[in-house]
């Protein structure tokens, strides 16, 4: 009689926790592919490789710099936006180094930049931190204009995803496609729910750190096409990873 009733507790506990687990915890991973700066390299040469999977990113622009002749123009970022679908998000007005600045001056730079955006019609949700790094009393300034923050520390990501603290996978000119598949398989096996790759330059011949040549990106995408994952921008990745409908 007693191993009777252990035994409809047992049945009865199984069937309670697959009833209540939510379609959240049964999502695929979403890998984010972000890119700082909005090198114009990034439209030249990652974007025709992205488009073979159908895969769209999220770019961080410092709109101080868009007229600089280095860096892409508005003709080509609302090519990405609209025509593409990428989201553009902030990273500063020129690329300023938070710490080294008062908090008026912080603010200046962070809204400067958020409002060139939404001038030009874009909807800024997303903000990256220039040098991967912001003095932590600064951070209500940028909650105040954006919905989601993301920093420079791979931290493993699990739902509910912290928007105010995400961490990205920096991917340098020294780290492989292979090292970073790798990091996305173990997110599967550690069932992670986001893994978020920073890259800046996409480009031919350049030494510096953080450069990521062109054949290696298009390996890196193809193996990503392989995996059981899906890539999405930043925030609608957030979005789907909250949505439990």
């Amino acid at each position: 009689m007693v191993r009777k009733a252990l035994f409809v507790l047992l049945v009865i506990s199984v069937l309670f926790s697959c009833k209540y687990t939510t379609k959240a915890d049964d999502k695929k991973l979403v890998v984010c592919i972000t890119f700082d700066d909005n090198y114009p390299n990034v439209y030249e040469n990652a974007l025709p490789e992205m488009n073979k999977y159908g895969f769209r990113a999220t770019t961080f622009i410092n709109c101080g710099n868009v007229s600089n002749p280095f860096y892409m123009h508005w003709d080509k970022l609302d090519e990405l936006y609209h025509l593409y679908k990428w989201e553009i998000g902030g990273h500063t007005l020129n690329h300023n180094n938070l710490f080294h600045l008062s908090y008026t001056q912080a603010e200046y730079v962070i809204k400067s930049d958020y409002d060139s955006l939404v001038a030009h019609g874009y909807n800024p949700v997303s903000f990256a931190t220039s040098f991967g790094i912001c003095p932590l009393e600064y951070h209500p300034i940028i909650t105040k204009y954006y919905k989601n923050l993301r920093i420079v520390s791979d931290n493993p990501m699990y739902t509910p995803i912290n928007r105010a603290y995400i961490g990205c996978f920096y991917v340098t000119i020294r780290t492989s496609p292979r090292l970073v598949e790798s990091r996305i398989r173990q997110a599967i096996i550690e069932k992670e729910s986001l893994v978020v790759l920073l890259f800046h330059r996409i480009a031919e011949g350049l030494t510096m750190d953080s450069n990521y040549e062109p054949d290696k990106f298009a390996e890196l995408m193809q193996r990503l096409a392989k995996l059981d994952v899906k890539v999405l921008p930043l925030n609608e990745a957030l979005d789907y990873l909250e949505d439990t409908d």
